[in-house]
């Protein structure tokens, strides 16, 4: 009988959005439709990868959202008996490089006893994780005839779409999401290190956090292992925080659609076949948010990696001199 490794390694990325209704008619170019987001999970130990599949009816895809579906599949890791954690991601500063995940992952190790996780961020534009190979697969795999009502006709997609290793599909629900709300109270992460020096969020490419520190999160700006890790002490002056023990609430129910978005679906629902109606009226039947467009907040969102960050503050130094 084969051990159980105590060390695994994974990747992990955000597909780009497909929306719901999948549908030919013109019509539908024109409209705001549903997106679901899918956060792909593959194990390089074992080349299994797992899709997380929800809507923006269900939540949103901020790093909330992303660390969640990390922490289920944490969970299920330290449950099997692993004890060390190696992550590659790319550097979306909106996704994966933000001090809200390396708070999470400080809750993760403290929490489910991981001697320690290190989180490396491949160079922008010079990475290609298996996550992309497998995304490509699932695209290929949708006939271009086809046509996709539901977020459940989507996951059976998902599933076979892989032959020789089928997909496993996750449908993530409102229950499954938690913030990171009460991490950020009790914590503070300084703007410098222990060692004196200004921390740049936007150019760190290691993130590591160890059992053995469970108020220090370890930095460094290179993947090179002969370099050193510098340290972030998020302790907060005068208070005794157990990171560990610390209880993350769920969201407040749905996450509410903008009316213009609920106007344009219902618009769609035409097309729709009469069994699929009950999927868009539970979703019909939640709140509605008159003050945010999400068709807006999705355009802003795509701009929330490290291209666009370097851009803003470069643009911000030539108005400056000028």
């Amino acid at each position: 009988m084969c051990s159980v490794p105590d060390v695994e390694a994974f990747t992990f990325d955000l597909q780009k959005v497909f929306s719901l209704p999948s549908i030919t008619p013109g019509e539908a170019f024109y409209c705001r439709q549903l997106s679901t987001y899918n956060l792909g999970i593959h194990s390089l130990s074992s080349d299994n990868a797992i899709m997380n599949i929800w809507h923006e009816g269900i939540a949103s895809r901020g790093p909330d959202e992303i660390g969640s579906c990390v922490l289920l599949h944490c969970q299920k890791l330290a449950a099997a008996g692993v004890r060390k954690l190696s992550v590659y991601t790319d550097s979306c500063g909106g996704q994966n490089r933000n001090k809200k995940l390396a708070l999470l992952w400080l809750y993760i190790c403290q929490r489910y006893g991981f001697e320690e996780i290190t989180h490396r961020f491949m160079v922008s534009g010079h990475s290609f994780l298996p996550n992309d190979a497998d995304f490509g697969v699932i695209e290929r795999g949708k006939p271009k005839s086809a046509e996709i009502f539901t977020m459940e006709q989507w996951c059976q997609q998902i599933e076979k779409c892989c032959k020789v290793h089928p997909y496993e599909v996750v449908r993530m629900t409102a229950e499954n999401f938690v913030t990171t709300d009460k991490l950020i109270r009790n914590t503070n992460v300084r703007k410098y290190s222990m060692e004196g020096d200004k921390v740049k969020w936007l150019n760190i490419q290691c993130l590591q956090v160890r059992l053995q520190h469970p108020h220090t999160i370890f930095y460094k700006y290179t993947v090179n292992d002969d370099c050193e890790f510098s340290a972030i002490n998020v302790s907060k002056n005068g208070t005794k925080f157990d990171i560990g023990s610390a209880v993350l609430t769920g969201h407040d129910g749905p996450r509410p659609l903008s009316k213009s978005k609920v106007c344009d679906l219902k618009k769609l629902m035409k097309f729709v076949p009469p069994v699929h109606h009950s999927f868009y009226e539970d979703i019909f039947s939640c709140p509605v948010d008159n003050a945010i467009d999400m068709y807006d907040d999705e355009l802003l969102y795509e701009s929330e990696c490290e291209d666009y960050h370097d851009d803003v503050s470069k643009g911000r130094k030539n108005r400056k001199k000028c």
